[in-house]
């Protein structure tokens, strides 16, 4: 039998930081693919994650506490952690994630994954629903015609996402970025 391991990392609803988890969990006849006996143990393993942003940056980030056999244990990746400020949210984008595990006996176990990010773009969107105003008969026509393209483009950029279509997503996440500039969107920090 071998490790595989089971990361999931996502981002976090105000934009700002991403939560790491390893469900890779302990061997069992249920899951042989876990970590310790008769696969190899993790007592004295090291975790990392190599994130690559979209403009080719590497940031490696040190998960104290990982690996585990702990499927609950979340382990967050603050923006400064990717070479944003502290305030900052996290650019819409795709990355390159590496769950790094390196073993006592130096076996280096990896699993590489790609993220798309869309969570400002969202918030553009869902806010834009929040803006319209339903007693205006003249201007919901004009409202409804954008936030309806919005949407469309949302849902275009989501499929992307999960076909890891970099060229289309780029392409949609661009088009929304012009869209939302010229919004006055609601922060998601609010």
């Amino acid at each position: 039998m071998s490790i595989i391991h089971s990361p999931n990392i996502c981002q976090n609803s105000n934009c700002s930081s991403l939560v790491f988890k390893d469900g890779t969990g302990a061997w069992s006849i249920t899951n042989t693919n876990g970590y310790n006996s008769p696969n190899e143990s993790i007592v004295g393993a090291t975790a990392s994650l190599i994130v690559t942003l979209a403009d080719a940056s590497v940031h490696t980030i040190t998960l104290t506490g990982f690996p585990t056999i702990d499927t609950t244990l979340e382990y967050t990746i603050t923006a400064s952690d990717l070479g944003y400020s502290s305030t900052a949210q996290i650019t819409d984008q795709i990355l390159s994630v590496q769950y790094r595990v390196v073993t006592a006996l130096t076996t280096i176990i990896t699993q590489n994954s790609q993220l798309a990010l869309y969570c400002q773009v969202n918030c553009c969107v869902n806010s834009m629903f929040l803006d319209i105003d339903i007693d205006c008969d003249d201007c919901y026509t004009l409202q409804e015609s954008k936030l309806r393209k919005a949407n469309l483009m949302l849902q275009g950029l989501k499929y992307s996402a999960n076909c890891l279509d970099t060229t289309t997503f780029n392409k949609t996440l661009a088009q929304l970025n012009k869209i939302c500039l010229n919004q006055e969107c609601s922060n998601c920090n609010n």
